[in-house]
């Protein structure tokens, strides 16, 4: 049997109830929240936004499977409730449940068809599933759906299409994503392996600096780098790429080595001490 909804009394003092208690939440102040909004569920016992935010503190507590009750007793109250239908399905992705973070995206898209960010969680969950043609259509709709440039789909939506083979489109997204990102590395980085799995060296070299450029410290793009450079009879750069890899992280020294051995580089890689001065140098 559904609660008695609130009297018009309880219904006014609701509203500066909820001003108060999300004040507190603001503030992080969680104590204060949860009985400011423990309050409101006394005189509205199905509140929805009481609810979810106690889901959304269940959460931040560690708490998830109470917040999922949480953001369940909300959806209940209110079925088009955007917010709660979101945080739910995050939660659900976190935890691993990749079916019900999907029907969950899914369900907040016939909600927001019109919010970006929903189809590209749901790009996310499909991609995370292993679902990479699908993730691709979510991806190409958060694009089109989202009110400001979202680089991130694009990016996303390579890292699908190179799941699935299509290498050249992979690197039109990764080039799209770049274009709305210049400074995300990770697209040059992947831009860069497709080049290189493409057989464009010279692209491919370019794409890994412009990566470097981006993160100076992005161990595996150095190290890609001179692989590279080695491939194509560059020997110094190469020991220059691999160098810097080796000063950011001196555990990449047996990768190098490997490398060095896979490119058939004479004597380089026999004499390992000798070979962790030079690159030291």
């Amino acid at each position: 049997m559904r609660p008695k909804p609130p009297s018009a009394r309880d219904t006014a003092a609701i509203e500066p109830a909820l001003a108060r208690a999300d004040a507190a939440h603001a503030a992080g102040r969680l104590v204060a929240a949860v009985e400011g909004y423990g309050e409101i569920l006394r005189l509205a016992p199905e509140h929805p936004i009481a609810l979810h935010r106690l889901g959304l503190i269940a959460q931040r507590s560690s708490d998830r499977e109470a917040a999922l009750g949480l953001f369940d007793r909300a959806l209940a109250a209110r079925p088009d409730f955007a917010a709660a239908l979101q945080d739910r399905a995050l939660l659900l992705l976190r935890l691993g449940r990749l079916d019900e973070a999907v029907d969950g995206f899914r369900a907040l898209t016939a909600v927001r068809p019109d919010l970006g960010e929903a189809h590209f969680h749901l790009g996310n969950a499909l991609q995370q599933a292993g679902r990479h043609e699908e993730a691709v259509a979510a991806f190409d709709r958060a694009a089109a759906a989202s009110a400001k440039p979202l680089p991130a789909a694009h990016y996303n939506r390579g890292i699908a299409l190179l799941r699935l083979g299509r290498r050249a489109a992979a690197i039109e997204a990764f080039e799209r994503s770049i274009a709305l990102a210049p400074d995300l590395a990770m697209a040059h980085f992947n831009l860069a392996r497709a080049l290189e799995e493409a057989g464009d060296g010279d692209r491919a070299v370019a794409a890994y600096r412009a990566a470097i450029a981006a993160d100076p410290a992005y161990v595996e793009a150095h190290h890609n780098l001179g692989n590279v450079l080695q491939a194509r009879g560059d020997r110094e750069g190469a020991l220059a790429a691999y160098g810097a890899a080796l000063r950011l992280d001196p555990r990449c020294f047996a990768r190098i080595v490997n490398s060095l051995a896979a490119h058939r580089s004479g004597e380089l890689w026999l004499d390992l001490a000798a070979l962790r001065r030079r690159l030291a140098g």
